[in-house]
């Protein structure tokens, strides 16, 4: 049985995930004003609604 090489941890990436999250959400807003889209665990019902 071959062992798997350790390489970068996933979680390095959850940063940069992060801030595009944040970016489309701002994209989103400004698609339509007045509109809030949190990324709290309402994002999708928000973007239902809309």
């Amino acid at each position: 049985m071959q062992r798997r090489t350790p390489g970068p941890s996933p979680a390095y990436e959850i940063p940069g995930l992060v801030s595009q999250l944040y970016a489309k959400v701002r994209e989103l807003e400004n698609l339509l004003p007045g509109r809030r889209f949190t990324p709290d665990g309402d994002l999708v019902g928000s973007i239902g609604e809309a």
